[in-house]
């Protein structure tokens, strides 16, 4: 549906087709395209910082995301460790230290 046929149905839906105010509204409708880009709303933003805005987001959402996929591959590499290596008993414990290394991750365990 175009735009100027979904205004005129909203307009004539709600009675105020005929308010100057909104026939104002109506006539200044080219300056509102700088403020929606596809379909959202960046009234903050001037036409001249709205570019840059959005790059530094776009950038950080980047960043971000290698980030998180950074940690989940170090988190994978870790349980990955805990289940194949087998760690070393280092106290006269051994005993004692079996069933806990067998219940902790590798990382807990080394800080004990």
């Amino acid at each position: 549906m175009e735009f100027e046929e979904w205004w005129n149905n909203v307009v004539s839906e709600l009675g105020v087709k005929d308010n100057p105010w909104m026939c104002d509204l109506y006539a200044r409708r080219c300056m509102w395209e700088t403020t929606h880009i596809c379909g959202h709303l960046f009234g903050v933003f001037r036409t001249t910082s709205r570019c840059e805005g959005l790059h530094s987001m776009l950038d950080f959402v980047e960043q971000f995301s290698r980030c998180i996929s950074q940690m989940r591959s170090q988190e994978a590499l870790s349980d990955l460790r805990s289940i194949v290596d087998e760690i070393v008993l280092q106290s006269p414990l051994r005993l004692l230290e079996r069933p806990v290394a067998s219940v902790l991750t590798r990382e807990i365990f080394l800080l004990l």
